[in-house]
């Protein structure tokens, strides 16, 4: 439900506290009374209980200039977190951080060539209707390839490939 979505997020601990602050939160012993503190109310510690959690860690996904969320590791095997694990947890959350911002850079640089591509081709398309209009020489391509060296060869490459088409 919503409410409890809020509670987790303006908590003092947890992956709301761990996305806030940027630091990593380590509980390497999870007990009855760190339960009995954090459940927000008897169905919450009831389902905590059952489901035999006994160690906890979050760190924060680190971006260039914010934090991008929180990964969080719950143990419920026997196995106390500690020290190494939160290190190691550390890095595989700098690394993932890192991938997502790598691929949103990708994502916005594809976007742009995509758009600068579609600029040429609309150019050139504009170019091509007004050479076939009669008596208009193809002066309007050459044009084209003076302002930009790089649509020109898109622009021979498109050219080639009409002629091709027409043999």
């Amino acid at each position: 439900p919503p409410d409890r979505l809020n509670v987790m997020i303006n908590s003092p601990t947890g992956v709301g506290a761990v996305v806030r602050s940027a630091e990593p939160e380590l509980i390497p012993e999870i007990t009855a009374e760190l339960i009995e503190r954090v459940a927000q109310d008897d169905l919450h510690r009831d389902l905590i209980s059952q489901l035999g959690f006994n160690s906890y860690m979050c760190v924060p996904l680190k971006g260039r200039d914010r934090v991008l969320g929180a990964i969080t590791f719950i143990s419920s095997s026997g196995l106390h977190f500690g020290g190494s694990e939160l290190t190691f947890a550390a890095e595989l959350a700098r690394r993932a951080a890192s991938a997502i911002e790598t691929a949103t850079d990708v994502s916005r640089t594809l976007t742009e060539v995509s758009a600068t591509l579609k600029s040429a081709v609309d150019r050139l398309s504009e170019a091509v209707a007004t050479a076939r209009q009669p008596g208009k020489p193809l002066s309007t391509v050459s044009a084209i390839t003076r302002e930009a060296p790089l649509a020109s060869l898109f622009v021979a490459f498109l050219f080639g490939i009409a002629i091709a088409r027409r043999r």
